[in-house]
């Protein structure tokens, strides 16, 4: 038991870090571009669109790896390879050893929305790399993704449920239902916590 709210302290410490971090330099550079994170160019590719914006803020040592599994909308499961393929996702790793897999969605639909996505895994390349385990995701980007999938991501946030429902956002019960359902939607769970596991967090650390 110990051992366990160790993990849970630790864990809540390091997405704490790592929203905030992300958080403050989004911020530093919409005051230096003039303009929101919402209009910013998400047409450029995901190395130029970082280079462009958030290079400045925050150190990367990039990486590329290979998802064993991914699922139909994007995300996922059962961990992921350092790889040399050029066609492999790129992950930015930080200072403390944690690091994030990071991609832009630009021109969703030819409508110019884009979204920026971020997979943070807060204890690096170790296991399991799972998402609501020890793989969270957030996102930023203009308000609507696209027209038939919407989420509120001025400046960097955690993604919303239901679609535009934003009431459903912050019902705590509704959003545990969401990430028992689906681990993509536990970073919003845990925002509403303050960042803490509670007693009934869905999934095993």
């Amino acid at each position: 038991m110990i051992m366990a709210n160790h993990k849970k302290t630790e864990y809540s410490a390091r997405l704490k870090k790592f929203y905030s971090t992300m958080s403050n330099a989004i911020k530093l550079a919409e005051t230096e571009e003039g303009i929101p994170a919402s209009e910013w160019d998400y047409s450029l590719t995901t190395i130029d669109f970082f280079n462009r914006y958030l290079a400045k803020y925050i150190s990367c040592n990039w990486i590329k790896v290979q998802f064993k599994e991914v699922n139909e909308g994007g995300s996922y499961r059962g961990g992921y390879i350092p790889t040399d393929k050029e066609n492999g996702s790129d992950a930015c790793v930080l200072n403390d050893g944690t690091f994030f897999v990071f991609y832009v969605q630009g021109d969703v639909n030819g409508n110019g929305d884009g979204t920026a996505w971020f997979n943070f895994d807060l204890n690096g390349n170790k296991g399991p790399n799972k998402e609501g385990s020890d793989v969270y995701q957030f996102l930023m980007g203009k308000t609507c993704m696209s027209k038939n999938n919407c989420f509120v991501c001025d400046g960097f946030t955690v993604p919303s449920i239901d679609g535009c429902d934003l009431s459903a956002s912050k019902n705590r019960e509704w959003v545990k239902r969401y990430c028992e359902g689906g681990a993509y939607s536990c970073a919003r769970l845990l925002f509403l916590d303050s960042w803490e596991f509670k007693d009934d967090y869905p999934y095993r650390l």
